[in-house]
């Protein structure tokens, strides 16, 4: 029994059968049900309230001196500057090209927020 009260608990908590089968049928069965669906709601809900900031949106300026192409996530952005343009919130990768010299900016936009990546190429005179 003590092995399968255990095997019981971890499987109670992926299937509400052998949950609510182990106690009182009516007045246990509603309790586990919302003890299953909140337990794993307080866990994901601090992961999801971190999850809900990244589809958010937020803004990204790239700047670099003299200019650079601009490229983020792997899609082309055109030639700095770029101001204010709207991106979704999260990581994101930032790559300058200037003649054939590249800098990588990781960036991480916050929702609502403005993130930056500024660079200045050595330039020849």
């Amino acid at each position: 029994k003590g092995g399968a009260e255990k095997g019981g608990a971890e499987k109670g908590s992926l299937g509400v059968g052998s949950a609510a089968g182990a106690g009182p049928a009516s007045g246990t069965a509603t309790p586990q049900r919302e003890d299953e669906e909140g337990a794993p709601a307080k866990s994901p809900g601090r992961l999801a309230g971190k999850r809900s900031d990244q589809p958010g949106k937020g803004f990204l300026t790239i700047q670099a001196e003299p200019y650079a192409s601009a490229t983020v996530d792997g899609k082309g952005w055109g030639d700095t500057p770029i101001t204010h343009k709207e991106i979704p919130a999260g990581k994101h990768t930032v790559v300058l090209r200037y003649l054939e010299l590249e800098h990588v900016c990781n960036v991480t936009v916050e929702p609502g927020a403005e993130a930056k990546c500024t660079h200045g190429f050595p330039v020849e005179e």
